[in-house]
C-alpha cells in the first residue's frame, strides 16, 4: 500500500482510539483539519492518506432516505457548482479508488473504538459496493451494524440523537441483507436505550422510538412493545396538554404527540380512541388560543380545525369555526395594538445614541423606512478572506463564491445575533410610527417584482404568524418565500432555476444553488449574498434554511429573533437592484457594527 499518514492525523486519531468515551463527529472533523493544517510539504502519497483519514469523517450521513447525489448513505458536506455549472461535491466519492476502500478496511479490522470502526466498515460497504458491485463483501456491512449497536450500548454516543441515528442505520443495514438475527438484536438495543432514558429521566426525542418502531416494515414488534411505545405517546400527550404545568405545556408538541397516536388508533382500527386523543389535544390548544394574541390564537385554530375536520369531529368543527370567523373580522386592517407590538420583537435598545438612531432609520412613509431598515440591517464584509482553501478536501467556503471565507461567513452569523435586539427595535419603532397592517407589507414587497401574486396568501400568512407572535409560523411560512423571490431575480437574469439530476428529473434550485449561480453571483451586491447565506444556507453560519427543511432545528431558537431576521430578509430581498450595489444610508448605527456606507457600497 502506497498511501501514507502524516503523522499529524495519526496523532489527532489516536487521542480517539485510545480514550473508550463518546466521540463527537463534528468536534472529530475539526481536530482533523487541525492536523492537516500543520501537515505541510507532503508527498504525494502522504496527501492520499490525509485525504483518506479527513474525508473518511467529512462524508456525513443522509437525511432521511434521501440518497443523493451518489445513492449512497454517505453524502458529500458540501456541494456546488463549478465555472462551466457542473456539480462540485466536497469530499466527492469519485477520488475514492481501491487503495483507499482497503485502508478503510484495515482500519475497519483494527480500531478498538466501535464508533469509528462503524464508520470505516460502513465507508467500505456503501462505496464498494457502488464501484464494485457484486463483488462487495457484505462483511463489511455487517461490522458496520454490529459497531454501530455496540456504541449504542456501551453508551459511547455523544447525545441521544447520535444514539438513535446508529440504531436507525444499523436497522437498515440488517433489513437491506435481510439478517432477521441482527434485526432482533437492534429492536433489543432500542428498547433498552428506550426504557433506560426513560428511566433516567433523559427521553428528550420522545417521538423517536415511535418513528423508528413503526418506519421499518420487518421490525416485529409484539403487542406488549407496541403497547409500550403508545404509552410512551399518551405520556408525552398528557405532559404537553397539561396547562397546570407550564414549564413543560406546549401546544405545537401536544398536536404532534396526537398526531402520531391519531395514526395508530387508526392503523388498529380504534376511531373512538382517534377521537378521544384528538378531543384532549384539542381541548388544550383551544384553551391556550384563549390566553393569547388573537392572530396567534388563529393560527393555532387553524392547524386544529383541519384535525378536527380529518376525523369528522362536527361539534368541534362548527365551535372553532365560529372562534375564527371573530378573529379574522379582528386582525382586518392596521395591528398597531399592544399584541402586535409587544409580541414580535425584542425590547428597546436602551441609550439615547439608539433612540435617535431608531429615529432617524424610521422617519418617513411606510415604504420609505421598510426599504431603510433591509439595507441598514444588512451584514457588512469584515476584511479580507482569512487563511486559504483546504485543496486536500476540495472544499469552498461558499461553494462556487471563492471570495467569501469561512471565518467572513463567522463574523456575518455573530452579527446577526450581535444586533438581533436593536433590529427588533428598529422593527417595534417602525410598528409604532406606522399603520403597518400586513396588506402593506404585502403591497410593499410585491412592489419589487420579485414576489409571485400566485403566493401572495403564503407571504401574508407568514407575515400575520410574525405579527401575531407565533414566530414558528413566520419562519416556517416565509423562508420558502424568501427563495421563491431569489429564483425569480435568477429567473430575470436569464438563467435557469432548476437543474436536472442523473435519474433525468428536474428539480428547482434551491437557496444555496441560486447563491452559488456565477451571473447572480456578478449580479447582485456582495453583501446581501453574504448576509443570505450567513442566515440560511452556509454550515458555517446560522444554516436557519437548512436546518428547518432537514428536522435539525432547536425548537427553542426558532423564536422572535430569527422570525425578525426573516422578516428583514425579505425587505433585503426586496432591495436588490441587479448590477449595482446596495443604497448606501447616510448614517450608521450607534456602535452596532452597522456601517453606514461600506467599502465598494456606493
Amino acid at each position: 500500500m502506497s498511501l501514507i499518514i502524516p503523522p499529524a492525523i495519526h496523532d489527532a486519531l489516536v487521542v480517539y482510539e485510545t480514550h473508550p468515551v463518546p466521540i463527537a463527529e463534528i468536534e472529530l472533523q475539526a481536530a482533523l483539519r487541525r492536523a492537516m493544517s500543520r501537515a505541510i510539504d507532503l508527498s504525494r502519497d502522504e496527501r492520499r492518506g490525509a485525504w483518506a483519514e479527513v474525508a473518511a469523517f467529512h462524508f456525513v450521513p443522509a437525511d432521511g432516505t434521501e440518497r443523493e447525489p451518489w445513492g449512497s448513505y454517505f453524502k458529500p458536506i458540501r456541494t456546488g457548482r463549478n465555472e462551466q455549472g457542473l456539480p462540485t461535491y466536497s469530499p466527492n466519492a469519485d477520488d475514492i479508488d481501491p487503495e483507499i476502500l482497503e485502508y478503510w478496511e484495515i482500519r475497519a479490522s483494527l480500531t478498538q473504538h466501535p464508533l469509528l470502526r462503524a464508520r470505516y466498515a460502513d465507508l467500505v460497504w456503501e462505496f464498494g459496493r457502488l464501484a464494485l458491485g457484486a463483488k462487495a463483501n457484505t462483511g463489511f456491512a455487517w461490522v458496520a451494524a454490529d459497531a454501530y449497536l455496540t456504541t449504542v450500548e456501551r453508551r459511547l454516543v455523544e447525545h441521544e440523537a447520535q444514539a438513535w441515528r446508529f440504531i436507525d442505520r444499523a436497522l437498515e443495514i440488517a433489513i437491506r441483507l435481510n439478517d432477521l438475527g441482527r434485526v432482533r438484536r437492534a429492536k433489543t438495543v432500542l428498547f433498552e436505550f428506550f426504557r433506560a432514558q426513560q428511566e433516567a429521566g433523559r427521553l428528550t426525542m420522545w417521538w423517536k422510538p415511535d418513528e423508528i418502531s413503526f418506519g421499518h416494515d420487518k421490525l416485529e414488534l409484539s403487542a406488549a412493545e407496541v403497547q409500550e411505545v403508545l404509552l410512551t405517546l399518551e405520556a408525552s400527550l398528557a405532559r404537553f396538554s397539561d396547562p397546570k404545568r407550564p414549564d413543560q405545556f406546549d401546544p405545537q408538541q401536544t398536536l404532534a404527540a396526537a398526531d402520531r397516536l391519531i395514526r395508530h388508533r387508526k392503523r388498529l382500527d380504534q376511531p373512538r380512541q382517534a377521537v378521544r386523543v384528538m378531543k384532549i389535544a384539542g381541548a388544550a390548544v383551544e384553551g391556550a388560543a384563549s390566553q393569547v394574541n388573537p392572530l396567534q390564537a388563529a393560527g393555532w385554530l387553524e392547524d386544529l380545525l383541519s384535525r378536527y375536520r380529518e376525523l369528522a369531529m362536527s361539534e368541534e368543527i362548527a365551535r372553532v369555526e365560529q372562534q375564527l370567523e371573530g378573529l379574522r373580522r379582528l386582525r382586518e386592517g392596521p395591528h398597531t395594538g399592544p399584541h402586535s407590538a409587544s409580541s414580535i420583537v425584542v425590547e428597546d435598545v436602551a441609550g439615547p445614541d439608539s433612540s435617535g438612531w431608531l429615529e432617524k432609520l424610521t422617519f418617513g412613509t411606510l415604504a420609505e423606512v421598510l426599504h431603510r431598515v433591509g439595507i441598514a440591517f444588512v451584514v457588512r464584509e469584515e476584511g479580507a478572506a482569512l487563511g486559504s482553501i483546504d485543496d486536500t478536501l476540495r472544499t469552498p467556503v461558499l461553494p462556487g463564491d471563492p471570495d467569501v471565507s469561512s471565518q467572513e461567513v463567522l463574523n456575518a452569523a455573530a452579527s446577526l445575533t450581535e444586533n438581533s435586539q436593536l433590529l427588533g427595535a428598529a422593527l417595534q419603532r417602525l410598528l409604532e410610527r406606522h399603520s403597518a397592517s400586513v396588506p402593506a407589507f404585502s403591497g410593499f414587497l410585491h412592489g419589487s417584482g420579485y414576489f409571485d401574486v400566485g403566493r401572495r396568501r403564503f407571504l401574508e400568512d407568514g407575515l400575520l404568524g410574525w405579527l401575531g407572535g407565533d414566530p414558528l409560523k413566520a419562519i416556517f411560512l416565509l423562508i420558502p418565500e424568501v427563495e421563491a423571490a431569489l429564483r425569480l431575480v435568477l429567473k430575470n437574469l436569464g438563467q435557469p432555476t432548476t437543474r436536472s439530476l442523473l435519474n433525468g428529473r428536474v428539480e428547482f434550485l434551491e437557496m444555496a444553488g441560486i447563491l452559488e449561480n456565477r451571473t447572480f453571483r456578478l449580479q447582485v451586491d456582495r453583501n446581501v449574498r453574504l448576509h443570505l447565506a450567513a442566515l440560511y444556507c452556509d454550515p458555517s453560519g446560522l444554516n436557519l434554511q437548512t436546518k428547518t427543511n432537514r428536522g435539525l432545528a432547536n425548537f427553542d431558537q426558532l423564536g422572535p429573533e430569527l422570525a425578525n431576521w426573516v422578516v428583514h430578509s425579505l425587505l433585503v430581498v426586496a432591495a436588490i437592484k441587479p448590477g449595482a450595489p446596495l443604497d448606501a444610508l447616510d448614517m450608521a448605527a450607534p456602535g452596532h457594527g452597522l456601517a453606514a456606507d461600506p467599502a465598494g457600497a456606493r
